[in-house]
């Protein structure tokens, strides 16, 4: 969890080239290798610069394949107005501090829900060098997952951000908004299959990668989405 130097020297090559070789073997779309080829191809300065291709891709890549009627198209990633949150460890006391006017009384513990989304990520995800995983309860309806997971570097950590799994989702998928900052990137969607409700928030910043599931909790306000954002990235910064 620490601040590189070399952001500004960021080569996405071997991430784009991954993501083209799923697109050739899954759809046939018009116009996504040409996107996807000249995404890779554009060179901005700074890391803000490379994880705005990054976010382009997301689009281009959701745009253009071929996806059940039930899903939503995420939007393209807009510039985050905020400044970064100060490092925070993301715990029960940081997670009842985010989802205040949402739901409460979070503790850890083994989650009474199934928390992971009826979805399948779009390839074959990186690995990663480490990761963990914490759940939380509140209640006897109402559970969290969150993993972060270490990447040896920032595009492989962007590559699996983009890889999440709102591919081939069943049920319906709704995209939450994404946002984007110098370093890193934030998106998830939710998925409704019969009564339960449940969102995937995703926040990767540098070479790490954090996803935060909650099912059980209701409709996502706004104004939590962001707040859960902030605490993510807080814990990525600590």
């Amino acid at each position: 969890m620490s601040d590189r130097d070399d952001l500004d020297t960021l080569d996405l090559d071997p991430a784009f080239d991954r993501l083209r070789a799923d697109v050739d073997s899954r759809t046939r779309a018009r116009g996504a290798e040409r996107a996807i080829r000249s995404a890779s191809h554009r060179r901005l300065a700074g890391a803000g610069g490379a994880l705005a291709v990054a976010a382009v891709l997301v689009g281009v890549l959701v745009g253009t394949l071929a996806l059940p009627g039930n899903q939503s198209v995420p939007p393209v990633a807009t510039p985050m107005s905020a400044p970064l949150p100060e490092p925070k460890t993301f715990d029960a006391t940081a997670f009842n501090e985010a989802t205040d006017g949402w739901t409460s009384g979070w503790t850890e513990g083994a989650s009474p829900v199934p928390t992971d989304p009826p979805c399948v990520p779009y390839g074959d995800l990186p690995e990663p060098l480490d990761s963990s995983s914490t759940e939380f309860r509140a209640g006897t309806r109402i559970g969290a997952t969150h993993t972060v997971a270490r990447f040896d570097t920032s595009e492989r950590a962007t590559e699996s951000f983009l890889k999440q799994g709102w591919w081939g989702c069943h049920g319906e998928v709704i995209g939450l908004p994404h946002e984007i900052w110098s370093g890193g990137e934030s998106g998830g969607w939710g998925v409704k299959t019969g009564r339960q409700m449940i969102y995937q928030v995703i926040v990767v910043h540098e070479t790490e990668l954090a996803v935060l599931n909650v099912a059980g909790a209701g409709e996502l306000q706004e104004d939590v989405r962001k707040q859960l954002i902030f605490a993510l990235l807080a814990d990525l910064r600590t």
